[in-house]
């Protein structure tokens, strides 16, 4: 027996899936607003906000500037050292947004960077909403 993909019930299946992602995909694009603000803002606290306190984060960025760090680091107090670089004087950081792209549980946020450099990150999101792992990546 086939099934019919055109039944009444595909279809009010179909409706109520594209439902759950129409709801997952929301606060998902509210991050990527949230999180380019935080960081134009220049808000540190705000930032480390959005993240788990143990969340893990990449980068290539950081394997240049933290050796021995093999580009990762864990948790807010070491994303706090790190990330404060980014607000020191005579740094003009700010991001442009170009574009999100929302997963399951996950986001990639791709915008412009220092110098109009093009950089993506993605982001993966544990059961509390906020961030669980996040990578950096460049252009």
């Amino acid at each position: 027996m086939t099934s019919n993909q055109n039944s009444p019930d595909s279809n009010l299946k179909m409706h109520m899936n594209s439902q759950v992602v129409q709801e997952e995909q929301q606060p998902l694009e509210a991050f990527a607003s949230e999180w380019l603000a935080a960081w134009n803002a220049h808000d540190l606290d705000r930032i480390l906000e959005l993240y788990e306190p143990d969340f893990e984060f990449s980068s290539p960025v950081l394997a240049k500037r933290i050796s021995g760090s093999r580009g990762h680091l864990r948790g807010q107090e070491a994303a706090r050292a790190y990330w404060s670089a980014a607000f020191a004087p005579g740094v003009n950081l700010h991001f442009v947004h170009v574009a999100a792209f929302v997963g399951v549980g996950s986001l990639v946020v791709h915008y412009k960077g220092l110098r109009d450099k093009l950089c993506a990150e993605f982001f993966e999101f544990g059961p509390s909403g906020k961030v669980r792992r996040s990578s950096a990546h460049e252009g």
